[in-house]
């Protein structure tokens, strides 16, 4: 062990108390976290964790009767928390992307609606100008179609159009 003179003699006992476990039983103590956890980078990590938690702990609550078995458990609810993070986290950005998704979903309707207007109001340049808006942001190949149809119209009415409503159908 390194130079522990700066520490204090239950952070000693402790030190030593992990040197001990992992230099005794690394092996047990790892393959028991991987065989729980299925991943070796996983349980390594988690007998990182489990390991600075006994520094810091170890010193105040003192040494327990069995370190290896400590640090499997302490190792395997830091792990298993660190799985439910990542977990929550990925479920959070998936339900943020279809959010923004839902939330944009409108916009091009909005777009075209107002498209089909001005084309009654024999604004032509106008109507094309917000179909391309429209047609930029709809994900949905018919829509697209049918927007690249009135944009190929020069944006004016044809006879017999009944504007908004040829959108919707």
């Amino acid at each position: 062990m390194a130079d522990d003179s700066h520490l204090s003699g239950g952070a000693v006992r402790a030190h030593e108390a992990l040197d001990r476990a992992l230099r005794d039983e690394p092996g047990r103590v790892l393959s028991v976290l991987v065989r729980s956890l299925g991943d070796i980078d996983l349980a390594e990590e988690a007998l990182q964790d489990a390991a600075t938690a006994a520094l810091d702990r170890w010193p105040v609550d003192g040494v327990p009767a069995n370190p290896g078995g400590w640090l499997v458990t302490v190792g395997r609810r830091r792990a298993i928390d660190r799985l439910r993070r990542t977990a929550v986290g990925r479920r959070k950005e998936a339900a943020s992307a279809a959010a923004v998704a839902l939330a944009g979903d409108g916009d091009h309707l909005f777009h075209a609606t107002r498209a089909d207007l001005l084309r009654r109001l024999d604004r032509p340049a106008e109507a094309e100008a917000a179909y391309r808006t429209a047609l930029t942001l709809t994900t949905n190949e018919a829509e697209r179609r049918h927007l690249e149809r009135r944009i190929g119209e020069g944006g004016r009415d044809r006879p017999g159009s009944d504007g908004a409503a040829g959108y919707l159908t």
